[in-house]
């Protein structure tokens, strides 16, 4: 993977956790606010709820960006697309502070395998933001296979357990990581690893 600096704005950065922070506040609010808030008068028409088709519509509309890695291309479009949405849902839009940060994109990213039953080139969805890059020649090395990874710990019903899972995460990650070398044959050194990330069936 090769790749090269770029500066991307806290503009940026806060429009990527918007949408999750007003998640985070709904789950947060208690019942009797819930309630509170259910019998307030509307002020408006009610809108109806989103149709399944109008819900795949939309998923596939942000998953034709691309990946949407912090700051990319498709990034920006996609948070374009995201703010017509919300003007057009009748919101409005208040200025962000500017800040700017440093952060790389790759330029060429790949997985190739050279030997045994099928060689060819791997089809790789997307690139890790914050791995480190390779030489403009790329690496070789085994490929080794090194399990999946630990999942973040916490009880899903208390979002306070889910942010301490969160903050251990990184440790608990390091951790499990360096314990691979002693539990593959012939080690991990020198090695391209494959790691699965754990995903819900």
């Amino acid at each position: 993977m090769q790749g090269f600096e770029t500066q991307l704005t806290r503009r940026q950065m806060l429009r990527s956790g918007g949408a999750a922070a007003a998640g985070l506040s709904v789950l947060a609010a208690s019942p009797a606010s819930l309630a509170r808030s259910a019998l307030r008068p509307s002020l408006g028409k009610p809108t109806p709820l989103p149709s399944p088709a109008q819900v795949h519509a939309d998923f596939k509309r942000m998953v034709d960006f691309g990946p949407r890695l912090t700051g990319t291309e498709s990034h920006n479009r996609y948070i374009a697309w995201l703010e017509r949405e919300f003007v057009k849902a009748g919101l409005e839009l208040r200025p962000c502070d500017v800040y700017e940060t440093e952060r790389w994109h790759a330029q060429r990213f790949g997985l190739d395998v050279l030997e045994g039953s099928s060689p060819g080139r791997v089809k790789v969805a997307a690139y890790y933001p914050r791995s480190q890059e390779t030489p403009a020649g790329g690496v070789t090395g085994p490929l080794v296979y090194g399990g999946v990874a630990p999942a973040p710990s916490g009880n899903g019903a208390d979002l306070s357990s889910i942010t301490a899972g969160l903050a251990r995460y990184p440790n608990d990650l390091a951790l499990w990581a360096s314990g691979l070398a002693g539990t593959i044959a012939g080690g991990t050194q020198h090695s391209i690893l494959l790691v699965d990330i754990p995903m819900p069936a």
